[in-house]
C-alpha cells in the first residue's frame, strides 16, 4: 500500500512511486501498449458503449475499467 486518502492523493504518490522504480529502458518497452487496440478480454468487461469504438486503445481501455472498479461497476453490462 502507498498511501491512503482521497483518489487524487493517492494516483499522485502512485506516481511518484512509479517515477522512482522505473528505468529508462522499462518505459521504453512498454511505451506501444498505450496505442496497442484493446484486447478481447479488455472489451468483454467494458459496457457495450464502449465495446463498438474501434479506436479504443489497451491504455484508454484499462483506464475505463480502473474507474469502473472503483465505481463497483465492471462486469455490468
Amino acid at each position: 500500500m502507498l498511501g491512503i486518502g482521497e483518489r487524487t492523493v493517492c494516483l499522485a504518490q502512485a506516481d511518484d512511486w512509479l517515477n522512482e522504480v522505473k528505468t529508462d529502458e522499462s518505459g521504453f518497452k512498454t511505451r506501444g501498449w498505450l496505442n496497442q487496440a484493446g484486447t478481447e478480454k479488455q472489451l468483454q468487461y467494458l459496457p457495450p458503449a464502449h465495446r463498438q469504438d474501434y479506436g479504443l486503445t489497451r491504455y484508454h481501455a484499462s483506464a475505463l475499467m480502473t474507474f469502473m472498479l472503483g465505481r463497483g461497476a465492471c462486469g455490468r453490462s
